[in-house]
């Protein structure tokens, strides 16, 4: 059962944090109000003025949460997550707390009125609608000994990829592999998670095929094509993605033989 009052709390506090402002963001902030001290700027009436779509322009940034916030509310939320009435009500308590926090650049650090459109935004990324099936929510318990790291599992699992079609099947399938083997770790779901991203095997013997084309490729070395390799003669730096390192091909290396290694003889 979902605790409002234990997310409404968390929450609260999540956006009342100090936010600090980085250079890059306080140079664009103190162009586009055309004032000096970016802290000041946001904090003025003449922010306050702006329509709700510059000032979520402006401030977004800062009030985006990542996965140690979602983490946070995960254990206030039931495996169905919210529904439209408890996520209204949601809403409505955090807007009449009117969250206010420190904001920081240099020396200036000034109380500054979380704006709604900042607050609606924060809370609809938290992907607190995600519904976990009982089976998935039974398969995460199957892997984690504990409650932090289930916390952790769940949360992972109610980012946007694994909601399209099929892919909440093929997690808890994989989940009941790594349980019966004993090989469980976030490390392989997490570089699933980023691997569904760009890539929609169907199910387990798809996903299958796709990192033994992943090997395939690195054995080939297709990532590094040999008009780029030309091309990077004649220049003074590399030319080469960041993406295609050395570490990060050992990386998912590893991260593909070890799933696939899981997935043998699996069925």
């Amino acid at each position: 059962m979902t605790n409002l009052e234990g997310m409404t709390s968390t929450l609260v506090n999540q956006l009342q944090k100090q936010q600090t402002l980085s250079a890059k963001q306080a140079i664009a902030i103190s162009t586009a109000m055309d004032m000096d001290d970016a802290v000041e700027a946001l904090c003025s009436e003449a922010f306050r003025a702006l329509d709700e779509a510059d000032q979520d322009m402006l401030c977004s940034a800062l009030f985006t949460p990542d996965s140690a916030d979602r983490q946070e509310i995960e254990p206030y939320l039931s495996r169905q997550g919210l529904n439209c009435q408890e996520e209204e009500d949601l809403v409505e308590s955090i807007f009449n707390k009117a969250p206010v926090c420190p904001l920081v650049c240099g020396d200036t650090t000034l109380p500054f009125s979380v704006p709604e459109i900042a607050v609606e935004r924060f809370l609809r990324l938290m992907r607190w609608r995600a519904s976990l099936s009982d089976a998935l929510v039974q398969a995460i318990n199957a892997v984690t000994a504990d409650g932090a790291s289930r916390m952790v599992l769940r949360t992972l699992l109610r980012e946007r990829v694994w909601s399209r079609a099929g892919t909440g099947e093929m997690a808890t399938q994989y989940l009941g592999v790594m349980a019966e083997k004993g090989s469980f770790s976030m490390e392989k779901m997490r570089f699933l998670s980023e691997w569904l991203m760009a890539n929609r095997p169907h199910d387990l013997e798809e996903l299958a095929e796709h990192l033994h084309n992943l090997q395939r490729a690195y054995d080939e070395d297709a990532q590094h094509p040999i008009f780029n390799t030309r091309l990077e003669d004649g220049q003074g730096v590399s030319i080469r993605s960041k993406y295609c390192g050395e570490k990060v091909r050992a990386y998912r290396l590893s991260m593909a033989q070890s799933i696939l290694d899981d997935l043998q003889n699996s069925a």
